[in-house]
């Protein structure tokens, strides 16, 4: 039996879940309880205490019963999928689209949305080989241990999302113990350390490895914990097989730990070395340590003694020197609140107009009036696209084995990965060549082509946030194809690192070929350790770069 169609003994829960928050508003006033300005879960808490509490006269239905009659004269007839047919479509749906990781019930519901949108024709991927050299699971005890983690991973989520920080703290103790159990056995780390780094996030003990990294956070909320925190982190970081990109992470939260909350200067100088020699921390990450090591170096109260001093400093780098800035005072609304975006007011004395506006737009304004006719707040996203258009061959066409597992990839699976670069390392410095030799006319065709031939397939390029091919030319010869391929060339070689962090707006003139990056920042706002390196970046690859603080 694959179906049912009798609801009648379901819980309450289960069916409020059905209704319409309108539906649910409804109820609450047949029975009169109430609460115009209540939400969907409001209203259903307000009838549940009430049919819990409340009995009509005696003989008669009590009110859970009429609430259940009133309840399904709203569904009407409904088709439930029977428990174990329902789970084995999720297992299968699951390993189909194994790529999205979509595992929740809304999540699935999404996938299955999506699979149909492209049946219709209205989404489409791009095209590429599938090369698959063998199955990710390798066992179906492998499958039902990796949707066990992700299940485990999901329900802390949720009470992360609930702010319910005790379920939270007991799940992350459940997901370290199902993590040392992952290391202690040999068959599965074996397994692992076989799979490319892009593949062992598919692997159960990823997935703990990411649990644990979100729920050390919750268990820092009681200092009880800050001991475990410390114990755990350690476990991450001595294990050399899942999530070797978050080592840096690992390495700041474990020294920020050791030094701040158990005051333990040493050994936060100790732990600073460590990553700042691990070959697995990236760039940024690596600034991030070392920010914090220069001020542990330098700190007088509380700080290192001279031969730690020493060790410590010989293994940090100078800072960097800060980047070009201006300062334009504004007009703001005032008493804008507490945790709302400042609004800014500028006002037009020839027009006689008001304009309101954020602190980004406040900016693209100014530069507006300082020759930069054209300009979008972008944060990177026209950057990425043109990575996207100059390079769509190599990401999509180029064959590498493993790297599509389905038809419904907007990207490789190594694409956030080095991996990605030395697995085409020939065909991409030969491709970064080619475009750095183009003409101005060349790689305005190549961009045109490309354009129009992919636009709207669901890839890396962010059709919604690119400007039409005729606004968008003039900014690609300004910038020029040597910038271009130098950009490029950062994030191919680490776009999990360098998608972030890019200056928030790209002004430009199409008249005088000029451009700038400006990184936006209103009173109180500070870089971050991304948008530094950016900006370091650009600024030495020949780009004008400012940033731009509104006061």
């Amino acid at each position: 039996m694959f179906h049912e169609t009798d609801y009648s003994k379901e819980e309450l829960n289960v069916l409020f879940d059905m209704l319409k928050a309108a539906e649910v508003k409804t109820l609450c006033k047949e029975f009169h309880l109430q609460d115009s300005c209540g939400t969907k879960l409001k209203h259903v808490q307000i009838l549940l205490k009430y049919v819990t509490s409340q009995r009509t006269l005696s003989g008669a239905s009590d009110s859970k019963t009429i609430l259940r009659k009133r309840i399904a004269e709203m569904l009407g007839h409904c088709i439930k999928l029977c428990d174990i047919p329902r789970e084995i479509f999720r297992r299968v749906l699951m390993v189909y689209t194994l790529p999205q990781q979509q595992i929740t019930e809304n999540d699935l519901y999404v996938q299955l949305l999506m699979m149909h949108a492209v049946q219709k024709g209205t989404t489409k991927f791009p095209e590429y080989s599938i090369l698959k050299t063998g199955h990710i699971f390798i066992s179906r005890d492998e499958a039902v241990m990796f949707q066990k983690a992700y299940e485990l991973r999901q329900s802390l989520q949720e009470a992360i999302a609930r702010k319910d920080w005790k379920v939270a703290q007991n799940i992350t103790f459940t997901a370290s113990e199902e993590f040392r159990l992952v290391l202690q056995d040999n068959a599965q780390t074996s397994r692992a350390r076989e799979l490319p780094f892009f593949l062992r996030r598919f692997t159960s003990g990823s997935i703990y490895a990411h649990a644990l990294n979100e729920g050390i956070d919750t268990l820092k909320k009681d200092k009880g914990f800050l001991v475990e925190c410390v114990t755990l982190l350690e476990m991450l970081i001595d294990q050399d097989i899942y999530l070797l990109h978050y080592r840096g992470f690992w390495y700041e939260k474990l020294a920020l730990l050791l030094q701040h909350h158990l005051h333990n200067a040493t050994q936060a100088a100790d732990v600073i070395i460590k990553a700042m020699n691990d070959s697995h921390v990236n760039e940024v990450q690596q600034y991030t340590i070392n920010s914090r090591g220069l001020k542990l170096h330098d700190l007088k109260k509380g700080g290192l003694n001279k031969n730690m001093k020493r060790k410590l400093y010989h293994n940090l780098n100078e800072a960097l020197d800060s980047p070009p800035n201006i300062t334009i005072k504004a007009k703001s609304v005032p008493n804008y609140g507490a945790g709302l975006k400042r609004v800014y007011v500028e006002e037009d004395e020839v027009e006689h107009t008001t304009t309101y506006s954020s602190v980004e737009e406040f900016a693209l304004s100014y530069y507006q009036k300082q020759g930069f006719i054209r300009g979008q707040h972008t944060e990177g996203s026209i950057i990425i696209s043109l990575y996207g258009l100059l390079f769509w061959d190599v990401i999509y066409e180029t064959p590498v084995q493993n790297v599509y597992q389905s038809s419904y990839q907007s990207y490789p699976l190594d694409f956030n990965y080095p991996e990605f670069y030395h697995n085409r390392k020939d065909i991409i410095e030969n491709k970064l060549k080619e475009i750095k030799n183009m003409s101005s006319e060349l790689i305005q065709n190549l961009v045109r082509e490309r354009y129009e031939k992919y636009e709207n397939v669901t890839s890396i390029v962010n059709w919604d946030r690119l400007p039409q091919i005729n606004s968008l030319l003039p900014l690609v010869v300004s910038l020029g194809p040597k910038l271009l391929a130098k950009i490029c060339e950062r994030l191919i070689k680490n776009y999990r690192m360098a998608r972030s962090g890019f200056p928030d707006l790209l002004v430009w003139s199409p008249n005088q070929l000029k451009f700038k990056f400006v990184e936006v920042k209103g009173p109180n706002d500070h870089l971050s350790d991304n948008q530094i390196l950016w900006l370091d970046f650009l600024s030495n690859a020949g780009a004008d770069v400012e940033v731009c603080h509104i006061k």
